[in-house]
């Protein structure tokens, strides 16, 4: 949950399952190990084919590609990832190394929430989406909506076959909706500067943060500049290894890098809020807990390989 109203806000094989750790028989092989799945043989295949294979430099994912028919991937539902009919963006992570310890420029402790897009449908009878100028954009959203959408500062609007993206504004104005009956919990200056939310036609698939820098899920954290820099290459150790759903609905593992590229009026101090794009659900649990007492640690990183290509993901 952003809350954008008040202010706009390597091995040879890198395994899933550690030898023995679900009770799976497995295999070593120069050093990887391969679990064997005795009622899933299929996958065992493409796990000791991905083993050979990478002693000649073959991609995991050319593996997969060659050894698996078309239509056998199991993907998440359309609702939870990403629309029909939105612009191509990048549709996979590259993949970096651990920092090094010359690398790590200051060590941190984060707490974090993440923020999505929210996905609403038009309505003829609804509550205007207005920009600066407080002119209407020509699309209308019922108050449940509407508020949703001031609230994550994102969102993906359907109108037929069509779908736009809106992106925050500013909070300047006067209020349009009373959101106090949907977030009763939120604070006062959160729901005032929330119902004076203007909003942006957004040219990114997944909308602006900072400076006009595309929205990039899983990479973009919204972050307090006083704590982290708008730009800096954060590290977080307890999202390297975690499975992630890309907007086409392909599943990578997360290599640990973020980018301070979004704010939020909520986002204060050691608070930071991770950008997850469509997928609607926590896609980092092991670290997003929502709370102020449930911190982690982070790093900030200087590598100039890993920040030119940061940089490009949101500087487009």
């Amino acid at each position: 949950m952003k809350s954008r109203g008040l202010d706009r806000r390597e091995g040879m094989l890198r395994h899933v399952h550690k030898s023995g750790s679900e009770g799976f028989p497995a295999l070593e092989i120069t050093g990887a190990i391969v679990p064997i799945y005795l009622e899933e043989p299929m996958k065992t295949i493409i796990l000791l084919v991905t083993v050979l294979f990478s002693l000649f430099g073959c991609d995991r994912q050319d593996v997969e590609n060659k050894t698996q028919p078309a239509d056998s991937h199991t993907r998440p539902s359309p609702s939870e990832t990403t629309l029909d009919n939105n612009p191509a963006i990048e549709t996979s992570l590259p993949s970096f190394p651990e920092p090094t310890e010359s690398q790590v420029i200051k060590r941190l402790k984060l707490w974090a929430t993440f923020y999505k897009i929210h996905v609403a449908r038009a309505v003829s009878d609804g509550i205007p989406l207005i920009d600066r100028n407080n002119q209407s954009l020509g699309v209308s959203l019922s108050g449940k909506d509407w508020c949703e959408a001031a609230l994550e500062g994102t969102v993906a609007i359907k109108s037929g076959e069509k779908v736009t993206v809106y992106n925050y504004a500013d909070s300047r104005g006067a209020s349009q909706c009373d959101c106090q009956q949907f977030y009763p919990s939120l604070a006062d200056n959160v729901l005032r500067g929330m119902s004076k939310t203007r909003f942006v036609k957004s040219d990114a698939p997944f909308g602006y943060g900072v400076k006009g820098w595309h929205l990039t899920p899983y990479r973009t954290i919204a972050v307090d500049n006083s704590v982290i820099a708008y730009g800096t290459v954060v590290y977080i150790p307890k999202a390297r290894g975690i499975e992630v759903t890309m907007p086409n609905g392909e599943k990578i593992i997360h290599d640990g890098y973020f980018y301070a590229g979004d704010r939020g009026g909520a986002i204060k101090d050691n608070h930071i809020d991770v950008f997850s794009g469509f997928y609607q659900r926590n896609p980092f649990p092991e670290f997003i807990k929502n709370s102020p007492d449930k911190t982690f640690d982070a790093f900030i990183v200087r590598n100039d390989a890993i920040q030119a290509a940061l940089d490009m993901m949101h500087k487009k």
